[in-house]
């Protein structure tokens, strides 16, 4: 039976090879030839941002986090929630950004983010004593390019680079005691950045019950608690954990915001790179270049990404050492044939050229498809702008999610939704896209919660391209609702 395997394994090497080399195929085409223009919306992809940057922009004037809605204007219906205003950290340095250099800086400082997330990666394999090319290029190429299909303008990077520092911790922990003292620093601002940090203290557990086992002291235990304890130092201590938790099991969010539905495989780029990924897994899983804390905490995120795709950022870690893995041995497999890779593998390259490629991988994204700024708001319209800044509305309009937060940075007037739904929690959420919706006797709903304004827009709301406001106008004329403002994007109705 083992034999049989064994040649049945080795069958798949073929086949790897020239997927590979069909990866690496898509991988120039989408690069230099997807369009003549550049992707000008590529870290504008949701509406986080401009609640991110408002956010930051009242620290920095207050001094303070907050704990309730202080975006709220001058509504106290909005006014009087409380939140839990974690990641603060990123916001903070977003509006900082923003206020020295505008939107340009916004797009040159996430660069730079993901350039160091992309050369830090491939330092880790360096470090696992993978070689130039193929091992660290490809593998790098093939990480860095699902990486930036899904980038945007928000914290979850920072989570990225927390677990490439804990990867290349830990593989010197037990060596170089010294470094000990990094991980409580690392996980304090780590829980200040992005909820990803929960992922960091799980995959710290088990390396440290590993270590702890193995060398059968408690000395590791004690870091881990240390490590546990930094993280309550934030705006809302430990009670951050029980309120992630709750975020966790919001039966509504869960079911109806897209990227927290289970991954689902289709015919699309994603579905390729996570069966590429799994056939690559199955054949280098049995390396020692993987520890064991590394094979736990890959399946781990495999297991989180079907449940909810947006952890998807977890299983990238893991894909350039799985991918480097799988190379190496494919090489490795073929002999004679390679002694070439064999041979430059025993020269000894100057370790800057390694952190050179892997930054100049992500450079070539980064200067292809960022340089032209985008052109925003993506959905109001400059004369609404200003129509709603001179005409002050007395209350909140309701409106979709991505006007919501395009209202709270460009203009006075408010929204009961916006696109950070976490801040609001589940039960608020179902109430306002419920109404929003119109189901049942809808007006009777909007006048039970006093709404009075109602905010639609043609991209996102209707799909059809000529007049797409005259049936909707005309049903609500009939309510006694009027037509406050428009023009060909937007609808403002008010009663």
């Amino acid at each position: 039976m083992k034999n049989f395997f064994k040649k049945n394994l080795l069958s798949l090497q073929p086949c790897l090879l020239s997927v590979v080399f069909v990866y690496l195929f898509m991988f120039f085409k989408m690069l230099f030839f997807n369009s003549i223009y550049p992707d000008s919306y590529l870290y504008f992809k949701s509406e986080d941002i401009y609640w991110i940057l408002k956010m930051g922009s009242w620290i920095i004037n207050n001094a303070q986090i907050p704990h309730f809605n202080v975006l709220g204007g001058q509504f106290s219906e909005l006014n009087s929630l409380s939140w839990v205003c974690y990641q603060w950290l990123f916001s903070l340095i977003m509006a900082t950004t923003n206020n020295l250099l505008g939107i340009k800086g916004l797009i040159y400082i996430y660069s730079v983010f993901y350039l160091f997330t992309i050369s830090l990666l491939g330092y880790m394999l360096y470090l696992r004593g993978f070689k130039l090319f193929p091992e660290i290029a490809i593998a790098v190429a093939i990480s860095s390019q699902y990486l930036y299909s899904i980038i945007d303008l928000r914290p979850g990077i920072f989570t990225i680079i927390g677990c490439a520092f804990l990867s290349i911790i830990f593989q010197f922990l037990e060596r170089k005691r010294f470094l000990w003292l990094s991980l409580p620093v690392l996980f304090l601002l780590w829980a200040n950045l992005h909820l990803g940090f929960v992922f960091g203290i799980l995959w710290l557990a088990v390396e440290m019950t590993v270590l702890a086992i193995s060398k059968k002291t408690i000395l590791p235990i004690g870091l881990l608690i240390l490590c546990i304890l930094t993280t309550g130092i934030n705006p809302n201590g430990f009670y951050l954990y029980k309120y992630l938790y709750a975020l966790g099991n919001s039966p509504y969010m869960n079911m109806n915001i897209q990227e927290l539905l289970p991954f689902s495989f289709a015919f699309n780029y994603e579905s390729f790179c996570m069966i590429l990924l799994l056939l690559s897994s199955f054949y280098a899983f049995n390396s020692a270049k993987i520890r064991i804390s590394e094979k736990i905490m890959f399946l781990l995120s495999l297991i989180l990404t079907l449940i909810s795709a947006r952890h998807i950022s977890y299983t990238i870690v893991f894909m350039p050492l799985i991918y480097s893995t799988a190379i190496e041995k494919l090489i490795n497999s073929f002999g004679k044939e390679v002694d070439f890779f064999k041979q430059r593998s025993e020269q000894k390259i100057n370790l800057p050229l390694y952190f050179l490629v892997c930054g100049l991988i992500g450079l070539i994204f980064c200067l292809n498809k960022s340089y032209e700024l985008p052109k925003l708001p993506k959905y109001l319209t400059p004369a609404f702008i200003e129509y709603v800044n001179e005409n002050p509305l007395n209350s909140p309009v309701l409106s979709n999610p991505a006007v919501g937060s395009e209202l709270l940075y460009y203009t006075k007037a408010r929204s009961y939704l916006d696109s950070r739904f976490d801040m609001y929690g589940d039960k608020y959420v179902e109430k306002y896209m419920e109404l929003f919706s119109l189901h049942g006797c809808w007006n009777d709903k909007l006048k039970k919660n006093k709404i009075k304004y109602l905010l639609y827009d043609s991209k996102t709301d209707y799909e059809k391209e000529n007049n797409p406001f005259d049936n909707l106008k005309e049903n609500f004329e009939l309510y006694g609702w009027k037509v406050l403002y428009r023009d060909k994007n937007i609808l403002l109705l008010g009663t």
